[in-house]
């Protein structure tokens, strides 16, 4: 039963980092964005949620008392992998010749949330999770994969708010 769970997760695994990393590229053009708002200015919000459902999802898949210590540890590992897109965006920008980071999110399709930010977030959560949980948390193995879960959920979650709220085209 084992390995059949683990070819269902790792096929969907694969089925949404193809969908989440296909990407049009249009040559010689500028981008614009056609709605107000764009994707760094859901991120509060999107935090908040995120934070609230992995907390919960945590607390109560692995059983663990303390809703303030997940909490924390939960907040700390979002901080690190929402702050780790932007650096990655900045340090592309720089590259490009932008000079400021408001300029460079300005200027380009940022989408913050996709195939690199997930994994950039379940490598960044999951040793944070397990780390800072460890003496809560009975079954390592669990732990782990409650802790990725939550954050294929969440990420999949605000790509999908971020891409309805804020669009453009070249």
């Amino acid at each position: 039963m084992r390995k059949r769970e683990n070819r269902i997760i790792g096929a969907g695994m694969l089925i949404l980092l193809l969908v989440l990393s296909s990407q049009t590229v249009w040559a010689n053009s500028s981008w614009v964005w056609l709605t107000d708002r764009q994707p760094y200015q859901l991120l509060p919000a999107a935090a908040a949620l995120t934070v609230l459902i992995e907390t919960v999802m945590i607390r109560t898949c692995l059983g663990i008392q303390r809703t303030g210590k997940v909490l924390g540890v939960v907040l700390a590992g979002n901080l690190i992998s929402f702050c780790l897109p932007y650096l990655f965006i900045w340090l592309e920008g720089r590259e490009m010749g932008f000079r400021g980071f408001a300029e460079i999110i300005e200027k380009g399709p940022n989408y913050i949330v996709g195939t690199i930010y997930l994994i950039l977030t379940v490598a960044a959560e999951v040793p944070i999770v397990s780390w800072g949980l460890r003496k809560e948390i009975r079954d390592r193995k669990r732990g782990c994969l409650v802790t990725a879960a939550a954050n294929v959920l969440t990420t999949v979650m605000v790509a999908v708010i971020e891409r309805i709220l804020c669009y453009g085209q070249w």
